[in-house]
């Protein structure tokens, strides 16, 4: 059956249905990609954006727990990958950004190598003249830099490069957290890393993002630039994109396990959906009504529900 989406981006709604029922209902926001990563088995990883960016692992991976089992409601779960060992979704166009689009990526990580490792990409690697955008680690002696990439043309250095001062503690083996935000600028300015909640001081390897395009038909891969290289050592939780600049209080709100706040729908009277009902973005505030919500079919809550008193 049809599916009605209603968007919601940092403003308040309200949702009334005159007694009528839903085939579908789906509340999102800006946010295109959500790999929570607690599966516990297989070789997949599910999207829980809406967006159907279904990932494959390439091989056996180790599933392991969470970044904190009380974090975003519930996060049971984290995958561990080594090298040659990917998740990827295939050349998928929601997190294909032009140089001039804003976005923005949030990983959790641990690990304990000090090397050149990718968290998240959609990019070529070095036989495609690194094309398109990446999210990276690399050493710099007993110190680890993190590094934000958007890419034309490596070739021609038409590209941009940013990274943070060298950290210390990067690859000691805890659970940390990086969120990357470009505003589409194609300039060092419209960069922010946030370190562990934290915004970073940042140092501009190379500038001269200015023409050409940065879409490409790369895969979209977690753990690996491309699918051929950097792969990741170590294990991530909780991947995320979303297709807009997230703000200081949004990066805290990550790096605390709490789902940004992108606005709030209200209940005018009881909603029933009669097949599925899926939040993936933005908020459905029950409590001010306390209206029943039936659900005929499947419920997934990747956002925030604030459920009624009784």
């Amino acid at each position: 059956g049809n599916t009605v989406k209603l968007w919601s981006s940092g403003f308040s709604d309200t949702i009334k249905s005159s007694g009528n029922a839903f085939c579908n209902l789906s509340i999102t926001s800006s946010l295109v990609a959500y790999h929570k990563l607690d599966e516990g088995t297989s070789t997949v990883a599910n999207d829980a954006s809406g967006e159907g960016l279904t990932g494959t692992i390439s091989s056996t991976p180790t599933w392991t727990t969470g970044t904190n089992a009380n974090y975003y409601g519930a996060d049971p779960g984290a995958v561990t990958l080594a090298a040659s060992r990917y998740i990827t979704m295939g050349d998928v166009s929601p997190v294909n950004f032009e140089y001039n689009q804003p976005f923005s990526t949030s990983t959790w990580f641990k690990t304990t190598s000090n090397t050149a490792m990718t968290m998240v990409s959609k990019s070529f690697g070095a036989a495609g003249d690194y094309k398109g955008w990446n999210v990276q680690m690399g050493p710099t002696g007993a110190n680890t830099y993190l590094y934000f990439q958007v890419l034309s043309s490596v070739g021609v250095s038409n590209y941009l490069e940013v990274r943070t001062p060298a950290l210390s503690n990067v690859y000691d083996g805890n659970w940390h957290h990086i969120l990357t935000t470009y505003d589409g600028t194609a300039d060092v300015t419209g960069v922010k890393i946030y370190y562990d909640g934290s915004s970073q001081s940042l140092t501009e390897n190379v500038g001269t993002l200015s023409s050409g395009s940065s879409l490409v038909t790369a895969p979209y891969s977690i753990g690996s630039r491309n699918t051929t290289e950097q792969f990741f050592a170590g294990t991530l939780d909780d991947v995320r994109v979303y297709k807009r600049v997230l703000g200081t209080t949004e990066a805290a709100d990550l790096y605390a396990g709490t789902h940004p706040d992108e606005g709030t729908y209200t209940l005018v009277d009881a909603l029933d959906v009669n097949n599925n009902l899926t939040i993936s973005g933005g908020s459905l505030d029950q409590t001010s009504s306390n209206f029943d919500v039936t659900v005929g079919g499947n419920y997934l809550n990747a956002a925030n529900l604030t459920t009624r008193a009784s």
